[in-house]
């Protein structure tokens, strides 16, 4: 893993739900009112407990229930890959292979699929949970609608991310209540995600002596709050406006992940974006679609999620939807209008339509139209423009939007820029940070130091920061200087495994291979689908000779991911030293296919190629690796003798006179030229 870390992941030991309060995590929930197990709201409530069971909130997260799976196998066309949902001893496992060329099962990995995310009414997409608390999405969903498994949002591509899409704690924050101070999960949405906490509410029902006034008052009632402050109780998960990489929302600086509470601004928690050019129809960005309506602007911002939707229930029938459509429109004097009394409003004037970003779901468009009309995606992602909230003062519109510019990638100049003009004494650590991320985007080592340690001289708890700032020393090359950044990011998170890598891979670089083991093996303990850490553990057991320890590694970075090229590369290097040249080419064809332009897989081939006498597809080899990088001097060399021992005199000192002007000190080259000459001159 290079670059900066942008996107931060829930690590923490994660175990059953108990009794208790909630874990206070920021300044902006230090309050004596704390959250509660939502267990206890029942006694008082119990038939809004009962009818809100049915609401697709309360089931959002949940374990598996493996008597509810239907087992399955599924053929991904595009992949080519084979994927099988099984039960096994009470246990649901999702599993993928690909076919080999004599029809065996080949890269057969699979996961235990312990969570669910999701209602059911639309999808029920599934997790694996690691013992380190970590969660990974699985490959494949069950489409309620179409009652079939399919590949999961994002993963029907050539190359699907399979059991290596980390799932980070935005998915989680809304699908599921508030951790607790154990770190133990809810069980999808409760009640305290839309009315706040509820300590002090609880404690004052149940005191027997507090008046009614007051035990009211110590609760959030949404439907008592204004509109605006309402609407954001529901935007906090439903305002998302793309789920592609824009990105849609970024935090407030000073605001951890689940420090949201209901009666605040929305927009003092986090800064949303859209890409105004776009309108794509998707599958959580209902509030925002809605704030298109026609009938959401003219109500001045009066209309809100719950003038039409009770959450403490599923679903309304049509008349009852076209009865809040009336308050509004009491006449309709428009042709082909039926009788209101028989009318669906909904039907014509919210269609359901298949989502862009899950293909096999089919939601409510929640932009109320006169006359809906199929818009046009848009495959490009415009620039991102602040969306809410409108009222940002300049001065957080550039630190926040340059930000995203930055995230995002493909602006980071101009994210650069606009952090910088606006950079003052009180700027928020955090925002330093984001400008480090940049300058290392740019490969500025120099400036994202600079940046990184002021970021951490007002706020050295910032692991993240630490990670980063690793990652430019060591684009600086002061690798000692990026050890200890990368140990005391593990002392501030100790499960975090890109810094175990980045540090493996440093310390191997240094030559402390001891250690450098141990770090990748630390790496895949904390999340044991790091395909990445296997692939240079295998290599790193390769450099020691210990060939059937790498080729275990190797083999299990490609079980997880079967397109890790630089693993196909690495096995083909072992397979090769252990006599097995066809299997070793096979595996260097496979890391050509998935990458073309990779001038090491084509320099290899070429070696792989010579060795077993295909010299002229060797010479081809070598001539492609070339083309892609032309400065690669092993290549250069390795062709200009290959080119000798074929008699090719000319073309081989050409090869050799390029190493020396590329390294002009390589004897062997120099050796190999004047040999070369020699042979000229004695007319061989």
């Amino acid at each position: 893993m290079k670059g900066p870390i942008r996107v931060w992941i829930a690590c923490g030991a994660l175990t059953a739900t108990a009794l208790g309060l909630y874990l206070v995590r920021s300044k902006h929930e230090q309050s004596s009112n704390l959250y509660v197990d939502s267990r206890r709201c029942q006694s008082c409530h119990p038939a809004i407990h009962r009818s809100y069971q049915q609401v697709g909130m309360a089931r959002g997260f949940a374990p598996t229930n493996p008597a509810s799976l239907v087992e399955s196998q599924f053929v991904h066309a595009t992949s080519s890959r084979h994927y099988q949902v099984v039960r096994r001893e009470g246990v649901v496992f999702q599993r993928r292979f690909e076919p080999g060329t004599k029809g065996e099962e080949t890269n057969a990995f699979e996961l235990k699929a312990t969570h669910v995310v999701g209602s059911g009414n639309h999808a029920r997409t599934y997790l694996h949970r690691s013992e380190a608390g970590e969660f990974t999405e699985l490959p494949l969903t069950w489409y309620s609608q179409e009652n079939r498994w399919a590949m999961s949002p994002g993963f029907d591509i050539t190359t699907p991310q399979d059991f290596s899409r980390i799932v980070d704690d935005r998915c989680l924050f809304c699908h599921n209540g508030y951790p607790d101070a154990n770190g133990n999960l809810a069980q999808g949405i409760d009640c305290q995600r839309c009315h706040g906490p509820g300590s002090s509410h609880v404690a004052l029902a149940s005191s027997g002596n507090a008046k009614k006034a007051e035990i009211l008052a110590a609760i959030v009632n949404p439907a008592k709050l204004n509109p605006e402050r309402q609407l954001d109780v529901c935007m906090q998960c439903h305002l998302e406006t793309t789920s592609r990489e824009l990105p849609s929302m970024i935090r407030r600086f000073d605001r951890s992940a689940y420090s949201f509470r209901p009666g605040e601004p929305l927009g003092d928690y986090a800064v949303q974006f859209e890409d105004p050019t776009s309108k794509r129809f998707e599958i959580v960005n209902q509030a925002y679609r809605l704030r298109q309506s026609a009938c959401f602007l003219k109500s001045l911002g009066k209309l809100t999620c719950i003038s039409c939707h009770n959450p403490h229930r599923h679903g309304s029938a049509a008349a009852e939807y076209n009865a809040k459509c009336t308050t509004c429109h009491s006449t309709v004097a428009a042709a082909g209008h039926l009788d209101l009394q028989k009318a669906d409003c909904i039907s014509c004037h919210m269609v359901k339509r298949r989502a862009e970003d899950a293909v096999h779901v089919v939601m409510t468009d929640h932009w109320i139209q006169r006359k809906p009309v199929k818009e046009d995606s848009k495959p490009q992602l415009g620039q991102p423009a602040i969306y809410y909230p409108t009222d940002l003062p300049d001065l957080d519109r550039d630190l926040y939007l340059g930000a995203a510019l930055i995230t995002r990638g493909q602006n980071v100049r101009q994210g650069i820029e606009m952090i910088e003009r606006r950079r003052r004494a009180d700027t928020p650590p955090k925002a330093i940070a984001v400008l480090g991320e940049g300058y290392l985007a740019e490969r500025n080592s120099a400036k994202a130091i600079d940046f990184f340690r002021q970021s951490l001289a007002r706020d050295p708890a910032q692991p993240k920061a630490r990670y980063n700032l690793g990652e430019a020393l060591v684009a600086a090359g002061m690798n000692v200087e990026a050890r200890a950044e990368y140990e005391q990011a593990l002392l501030l998170r100790p499960l975090f495994p890109e810094a175990e890598y980045a540090l493996a891979n440093l310390l191997r670089r240094l030559g402390d291979r001891s250690n450098a083991m141990a770090h990748y093996l630390s790496a895949i303990r904390i999340r044991p689908n790091y395909a990445e850490a296997h692939n240079n553990l295998g290599s790193l057991y390769a450099d020691d000779a210990k060939l059937p320890e790498s080729r275990r590694a190797l083999e299990e970075a490609l079980r997880i991911n079967p397109a890790l090229t630089d693993a196909h590369v690495n096995l083909a290097r072992v397979l090769a030293a252990q006599h097995q040249l066809q299997d070793a080419i096979d595996q260097i064809r496979r890391a050509i296919a998935l990458d073309p332009a990779h001038a090491i897989a084509r320099y290899n081939l070429a070696l792989l190629l010579q060795e077993t006498g295909s010299i002229p597809a060797a010479i081809a080899e070598y001539h492609r690796a070339l083309t892609i990088q032309p400065g690669f001097v092993e290549a250069h060399l390795s062709l200009g003798q290959l080119l000798g021992d074929a008699g090719q005199l000319d073309a081989a000192m050409a090869e050799f006179r390029e190493v020396l002007r590329l390294r002009p000190d390589h004897t062997g080259a120099r050796q190999a030229l004047e040999m070369a000459a020699e042979m000229k001159r004695g007319g061989r």
